[in-house]
C-alpha cells in the first residue's frame, strides 16, 4: 500500500507539532475517513470479485451438469427406440407364431377326423371281415359234412 501524505507507516495520521486549526482538524479526520472508506470499498470489490469467481464456477458446473444429463436423455432415447423397435419385431414375431400355432391346430382337428373316419373305416371293415368270416364258416360248417361223405365215398369204392 502507499502511504499517503500525513500517515505514519501503520496508516495513523502523524500529528503536526504546530497547532492546528479546528479547520485543518476536521480535514484530517476527513481524509483519515476517506481512506477507511477507500480500504472498505476496496474489500468488498474483491469479496464481490470472489464472489463472481464463485458463480461463474458454479454457472460452469451447472452448463457441465446439464451437458451430460443431455447426453443421458439422448441415450436413454436412443434405447428406447431401440427397445420399441425390439418390441415391434418380437410382436410380429409373436403375432406370425399365433397364426402358425392357429393353423396347427386347425390341422390337428382336421387329423383328428381323418383319424375318426379311419378309425369307423376300420370299424366298418371288421364289421365286414367278422360277417365274412361267420358266411366262411358257416359254408366250410356245410361243407364238411359233405365232404366227410365224399371221403367215404372215395374209400369204400377203394376197397
Amino acid at each position: 500500500q502507499m502511504k499517503r501524505a500525513g500517515e505514519s507507516r501503520n496508516g495513523e495520521v502523524m500529528k503536526k507539532k504546530k497547532e492546528t486549526s479546528p479547520l485543518s482538524e476536521t480535514k484530517t479526520e476527513n481524509t483519515m475517513d476517506v481512506a477507511k472508506l477507500e480500504d472498505i470499498i476496496k474489500q468488498q470489490n474483491e469479496e464481490i470479485q470472489s464472489q463472481k469467481a464463485k458463480l461463474e464456477d458454479l454457472q460452469n458446473q451447472i452448463t457441465e451438469i446439464q451437458k451430460k444429463h443431455a447426453a443421458t436423455n439422448n441415450i436413454i432415447i436412443q434405447d428406447n427406440i431401440r427397445a420399441k423397435h425390439e418390441i415391434s419385431k418380437y410382436q410380429v414375431s409373436l403375432t406370425n407364431l399365433k397364426k402358425e400355432f392357429e393353423s396347427l391346430c386347425k390341422d390337428n382337428e382336421s387329423l383328428k377326423n381323418l383319424i375318426t373316419l379311419r378309425d369307423t373305416e376300420i370299424s366298418s371293415l371288421k364289421s365286414r371281415d367278422t360277417t365274412i368270416f361267420t358266411n366262411l364258416s358257416t359254408k366250410i360248417d356245410q361243407i364238411e359234412p359233405l365232404l366227410k361223405g365224399i371221403t367215404t365215398k372215395s374209400k369204400d369204392r377203394a376197397y
